[in-house]
């Protein structure tokens, strides 16, 4: 075999693997396959309110974090959970995590949301939802779905500025600064979130 031949076959080696760690979104809520417990968790990029990278693996090392993924603003699910989470802020960071929350907001709405100070604590970007994808939470939504969602006058293509009709399952995850994951809860029905002594629980155990 020539050498020119073995450089094509290692390359197309290269993206069969490259293919093979990137997870494409599930089809429905139920089918995803997240990053769990002692798992590394993917070198993904999101953006803050300036709309600048942000590397995750980077933050992570900075300090163990509490990470959450919601589905975004326009969710008042998501947004009641951000607020219970916000309430017991100070408890989680004397046992030392920062918060991180992650949607599909565009940079500019995640912004706004940093302004207002109503989470004080980071809020970022996944517009693409390739942080999402990339931890195995995203899923397309199917047609009736995504306009039932239309109807009720959410358009995912305008709140995340790109052309998709994909979310995150919402969850909620502990993270060592070395990247390992220590705790992670999704689950398929949005309506359903972490409450706050649970979260406090995880916590504990995770550390002990």
């Amino acid at each position: 075999m020539t050498k020119t031949a073995l450089g094509l076959m290692a390359a197309s080696l290269i993206c069969v693997f490259a293919r093979a760690e990137t997870p494409a979104p599930a089809a429905s809520p139920d089918a995803v396959k997240p990053v769990t417990v002692g798992q590394q968790i993917p070198d993904a990029v999101v953006q803050n309110g300036k709309g600048e990278d942000v590397n995750l693996r980077a933050l992570v090392a900075q300090k163990p974090t509490a990470l959450i993924f919601y589905r975004g603003g326009w969710c008042p699910f998501c947004n009641k959970h951000l607020g219970e989470v916000a309430s017991i802020q100070d408890q989680i960071t004397e046992r030392g995590y920062q918060i991180v929350a992650i949607s599909t907001d565009r940079p500019e709405d995640v912004a706004v949301v940093e302004k207002n100070g109503k989470f004080p604590y980071s809020i970022l970007s996944d517009s693409t939802v390739a942080a999402a994808t990339a931890f195995g939470l995203a899923f397309t939504l199917d047609e009736p779905t995504a306009t039932k969602y239309t109807d009720f006058g959410i358009k995912l293509m305008d709140t995340t500025g790109n052309v998709q009709n994909t979310l995150p399952v919402p969850a909620f995850y502990l993270i060592e600064k070395n990247g390992t994951v220590l705790f992670e809860r999704h689950d398929s029905d949005y309506k359903v979130r972490m409450k706050k002594d649970e979260i406090l629980k995880a916590m504990d155990e995770a550390k002990s």
